[in-house]
C-alpha cells in the first residue's frame, strides 16, 4: 500500500470515528448529534520521499484527498530562499525581494512556465514544465489559500512543500567553476528539530579524478576578546555574549541564527567535544550548461556529542553558482536517512541550506582540512 493510500485510510478512519464519539453519547443521553469535521482538502506530492522527486524531467504530480474546486487552485513552484525568520520572497517586510517562480497557475490566466491538467475528479493535478527544474537546489511547491473542496471549504493559509532532485555523480565529472579552498554553510533543519548549523567546510579536489573531499567543522560565533567590539563575557554578571558585524555591529546570545552565509566574518571552527564536531564526506561537482555546478555528496554520518544527535546518511544537494557580487555561492537542501536523539530513533531529517566560498585572506589559520 502507498504512503498516499495509508494516508486516506487515516482520514477516513478518523472521520468515521469522530462521527461515532459524537453518536454515542447522543443516543444514551438523547442529545443532539454534533456535527462531523469537515476538513479541507489534504495536498500530496506523488512520489515525494524525504524531501526529493526521482526525475526533474518527468511531471510534478498532485493528489488530493477529496475532490477541488478548480476556481479555488492557485499554486506555484519556486525557488525556496527564505530569510533568518523563514519567510520567503513575498511574505518579508522588504519590498525590493521578489520569488524566483518556475511554474505559476491562477484560474483564469494561462498557465506561466509549464501547463497544468487537473482530472476530471477533481482528484488529481499533474504540472507539465517548458523546462526541467534545477538538480541541486531546494525548491518549494506553494499551495495558495482558498484551496476548497465542493463544499467549499477551504484552507486559510499558504502551504508550502518544499522539495529537490538528488545530484548523482557522474564517472569522471569535474568542474572548471567549484575551486578548492574554505567555504562556509549555513543549514536550516526543519525536521525532525527545527534548528541551525553553522559549518566551516574545506573542500580538496583531485586532480585527476575529479572527487571532491570536503571536512565539515561547527562552527560558533566569536566571543570574548575575539569581537570586533566589547560584548559581556562570563565574568560581567554571568551572561557571555558574541559578537554580530552583520548587519550592524552588536552584541547577541552565541546562539543567535546567521542571517546569512555572509556573516562568516563572526564565526570561528570548533572541533572540541562536546559541543564542537568535524566529519569528513566526499563529493562530486558537475558543470552545467547554464553556467551552475550541480553538488552531491555520498552519504555520511554526523555525530554529536551534545546535545547528543546522530543524523544517519546525511546527503546534501546543491546548486552553485557565481552571484553578480562575483562569489560563488549555493542553495541546496539536505536529508538524513534517520535521527538518533541519544539511542531513540524520531525519524528522517530534512532542510536547506545556503553557502559560500570564502576569500583566502579571510578564512581561519585553524580550519580543519581533509587528512
Amino acid at each position: 500500500m502507498s504512503t498516499i493510500e495509508m494516508k486516506k485510510r487515516s482520514r477516513t478512519w478518523l472521520r468515521r470515528a469522530t462521527a461515532l464519539v459524537c453518536a454515542v453519547p447522543a443516543l444514551a443521553l438523547g442529545a443532539a448529534a454534533c456535527e462531523t469535521f469537515d476538513a479541507p482538502p489534504q495536498v500530496f506530492v506523488v512520489d515525494l520521499v524525504d524531501g526529493n522527486l526521482p526525475d526533474a524531467a518527468k511531471p510534478i504530480v498532485l493528489e488530493f484527498s477529496e475532490p477541488v474546486d478548480p476556481a479555488t487552485l492557485r499554486l506555484k513552484i519556486v525557488l525556496l530562499e527564505t530569510d533568518d525568520e523563514g519567510n520567503l520572497a513575498d511574505e518579508d517586510e522588504s519590498k525590493s525581494t521578489e520569488l524566483q517562480t518556475f511554474f505559476a497557475r491562477e484560474p483564469g490566466k494561462a498557465d506561466v512556465g509549464g501547463t497544468g491538467e487537473l482530472a476530471k475528479d477533481g482528484l488529481s493535478f499533474a504540472i507539465t514544465l517548458e523546462e526541467p527544474l534545477p538538480v541541486g537546489p531546494a525548491l518549494a511547491l506553494l499551495v495558495e489559500e482558498g484551496l476548497a473542496d465542493e463544499a467549499g471549504t477551504a484552507w486559510q493559509v499558504r502551504q508550502r512543500f518544499a522539495f529537490g532532485y538528488r545530484f548523482a555523480c557522474q564517472e569522471g565529472a569535474k568542474s572548471q567553476i567549484f575551486l578548492p579552498g574554505a567555504y562556509f554553510f549555513v543549514v536550516n533543519a526543519t525536521s525532525p528539530i527545527p534548528t541551525q548549523l553553522q559549518l566551516w567546510v574545506w573542500f580538496d579536489i583531485d586532480p585527476v579524478t575529479g572527487v571532491v573531499t570536503g571536512q565539515f567543522t561547527n562552527a560558533d560565533r566569536k566571543t570574548g576578546n575575539l569581537c570586533s567590539t566589547t560584548c559581556p563575557g562570563p565574568e560581567d554578571e554571568g551572561v557571555e555574549q558574541a559578537c554580530r558585524t552583520l548587519p550592524a555591529v552588536e552584541c547577541v546570545a552565541p546562539s543567535l541564527k546567521a542571517a546569512s552565509e555572509d556573516e562568516y566574518v563572526d564565526f570561528i571552527p570548533n572541533v572540541e567535544p562536546p559541543e564542537g564536531y568535524t566529519f569528513r564526506a566526499n563529493a562530486c561537482v558537475a558543470d552545467q550548461a547554464d553556467g551552475s555546478v550541480s553538488f552531491g555528496n555520498a552519504p555520511v554520518d554526523v555525530v554529536v556529542e551534545q546535545p547528543p544527535v546522530t543524523v544517519v546518511g546525511t546527503r546534501l544537494t546543491a546548486q552553485f553558482i557565481v552571484g553578480s557580487d562575483g562569489v560563488l555561492r549555493c542553495n541546496g537542501s539536505f536529508t538524513g536517512d534517520e535521527v538518533l536523539l541519544g539511542t531513540s530513533p524520531s525519524g528522517p531529517a530534512s532542510g536547506t541550506f545556503t553557502g559560500r566560498a570564502v576569500p583566502e585572506d579571510q578564512v581561519p589559520a585553524d580550519i580543519p582540512k581533509p587528512q
